[in-house]
């Protein structure tokens, strides 16, 4: 079967739910009664641990939400609704260059339920951006994430999708480049519908997610272009073997029309004997 993000429900919640503050001391921002310091360390040493351990079981999801569904799209689609559960941000989108790999264009998509997101995805389906343009193109040029707290406040020329985000209710924007061997090829964007300041260690997880979706992606195309080099193969050989038959058939009728004629020379030469005789 597909894979299916549900089945790693309950590590979205349990990883969500013990984000360490910055005080290693503190477990969701609270310091553990009871505890002398030593053990307040080595507690938050094994949560660290466990957190981490966590965050790699999520980008194995990742993984496998890419390259075990039947293709790009959906694959791409079950990972951004696995990231904006993690996350909480109700749109994700992932862009990937163009065929001429000059603009850069939507490619799939995942928002929550609400027919305002509905109109901004299909707003967000009929652009394509240069590199250096919108938020997809800029991260996609200068390889660099992007956040924005606050897209009402963004020039129309800076965001030029300003104008729809605030119909959508959206006000933050977060965009990650997907990255492997040191090439994007491509953008994840995500939209809250709350201000949001930056967040340096969210930053640093979703890198990591994209990080590990750009492995997936090549893992993908890859696939994709082997299946196709497969058909090709295929074709080629069924095209082989229709113009065996062909020529198999013509060369059949040609036998044929060759014994003919021979047993008819046979016949002629047969009845010029006897009329010699």
């Amino acid at each position: 079967d597909n894979f299916s993000p549900t089945t790693f429900w309950a590590i979205l919640e349990g990883l969500s739910n013990k984000v360490m503050r910055d005080d290693p001391k503190t477990w969701d921002g609270k310091t553990m009664p009871g505890l002398s310091e030593a053990e307040q360390n080595i507690q938050a040493d094994a949560n660290a641990k466990q957190r981490a351990l966590d965050e790699s079981e999520l980008l194995l999801s990742l993984y496998r939400a890419l390259i075990e569904n039947r293709d790009l799209p959906t694959g791409l689609r079950v990972a951004l609704e696995i990231i904006c559960q993690f996350t909480g941000w109700v749109v994700g989108t992932a862009w990937l260059p163009a065929e001429d790999k000059a603009q850069i264009g939507l490619c799939s998509f995942w928002h929550r339920e609400d027919p305002k997101l509905d109109e901004f995805i299909s707003f967000c389906q009929q652009q394509l951006y240069r590199r250096d343009s919108g938020i997809p193109g800029r991260v996609w040029h200068r390889e660099k994430e992007e956040w924005t707290r606050d897209l009402a406040a963004e020039p129309v020329e800076f965001f030029p999708l300003a104008p729809l985000v605030t119909t959508a209710g959206l006000k933050a924007a977060f965009a990650v480049p997907i990255i492997h061997d040191d090439h994007v090829d491509g953008v994840l964007m995500f939209h809250s519908r709350e201000t949001t300041q930056e967040d340096d260690r969210l930053i640093r997880v979703i890198s990591r997610m994209a990080t590990q979706l750009g492995f997936a992606l090549h893992h993908k195309r890859t696939e994709e272009e082997l299946l196709k080099q497969d058909a090709i193969v295929r074709r080629s050989h069924e095209e082989l073997e229709r113009q065996v038959q062909e020529r198999t058939s013509e060369l059949r009728s040609a036998n044929q029309m060759l014994h003919a004629e021979i047993t008819q020379r046979e016949q002629l030469q047969i009845g010029l004997q006897k009329r010699m005789r």
